[in-house]
């Protein structure tokens, strides 16, 4: 069973296998990222030649054949993360598998949602709030209108994005003034489900909830935020 994880990957190395359009897709998400790719081909689209061309310090090509076991084990060895980019290339994928757990990688299969380890959601994002939308390889394109309206529903949500912006103050205040975190944790709970701090919030008092959450804090710890 796959789990949602959101992984920081600046600056880790990425393994693509395939240099087509989806090979393109997936390197240009982890560049992007921050991380650095290397796309392992024997043929490369016009896509990721521009990619290259435009990013020669955290993109390299190299053009071989996957097949080579010697040459793939070594790549995935000095990665941090595999992406098989081929579709029904199943001696590829077997390998890549093979070679992953060997070395105790994570490894994505783009052609293959019944085998792969890890898979990557479509992204969304609506203010401080992302998220990502996972269909397990059956529709990336119903993922996509899935993410649309997603992102349409909580770009309505003033009083959301509202409350997360004082709770997210709030949290970095107490960790500034080193509140134990049983307290911050306890505080965090009492202040979201505090019927007065949510009747303000939803009313859209916001200054008049922000004073009830410093209120909260200080009672609770006697510090001032």
């Amino acid at each position: 069973m796959k789990l949602p994880i959101f992984v920081e990957v600046s600056g880790l190395k990425i393994l693509v296998v395939g240099g087509g359009e989806e090979a393109y897709k997936k390197a240009r998400r982890f560049l992007n990222a921050g991380a650095y790719v290397s796309i392992l081909s024997l043929d490369f689209s016009e896509e990721v030649a521009k990619l290259h061309e435009s990013n020669r310090d955290r993109v390299r090509l190299i053009k071989a054949d996957a097949r080579d076991h010697g040459l793939l084990e070594n790549l995935i060895a000095s990665s941090d993360i595999v992406i098989s980019a081929l579709n029904e290339a199943k001696e590829i994928d077997d390998s890549i598998i093979e070679l992953s757990r060997k070395h105790g990688k994570l490894y994505i299969l783009a052609g293959d949602a019944e085998r792969t380890m890890g898979a990557m959601g479509i992204e969304g994002s609506s203010g401080e709030i992302r998220f990502a939308v996972f269909t397990d390889g059956k529709s990336s394109l119903v993922a996509m209108e899935a993410r649309d309206r997603i992102k349409g529903f909580l770009d309505q949500q003033e009083d959301l994005h509202e409350m997360l912006s004082q709770l997210g103050y709030m949290k970095q205040a107490l960790k500034k003034s080193r509140v134990d975190p049983d307290t911050r944790i306890s505080i965090h709970r009492e202040v979201f489900k505090d019927p007065r701090y949510r009747a303000l919030i939803k009313e859209k008092r916001y200054k008049e909830a922000f004073l009830r959450l410093k209120e909260m804090v200080y009672e609770k710890t006697g510090v001032r935020i």
